[in-house]
């Protein structure tokens, strides 16, 4: 089974993994489901997301 039928993109060649590379990550929260960022929720995320920063060479621009 390919990786299309898996419902994957399929895999760049191995020398396009190589160096630095740029992520953008957006999450767009207007109009979405309600009621899963809780109290129990909050502190996960917020560790997950925190977690980028102690990562080395791995840059989080500030927010607005």
């Amino acid at each position: 089974m390919n990786a299309k039928q898996k419902g994957k993109l399929p895999r760049l060649q191995r020398e396009f993994y190589r160096g630095y590379a740029v992520v953008f990550w957006t999450l767009t929260l207007e109009q979405r489901a309600q009621g899963w960022l809780n109290a129990l929720f909050h502190p996960r995320f917020r560790e997950l997301m925190l977690h980028g920063l102690r990562v080395p060479n791995c840059f989080v621009p500030p927010t607005a």
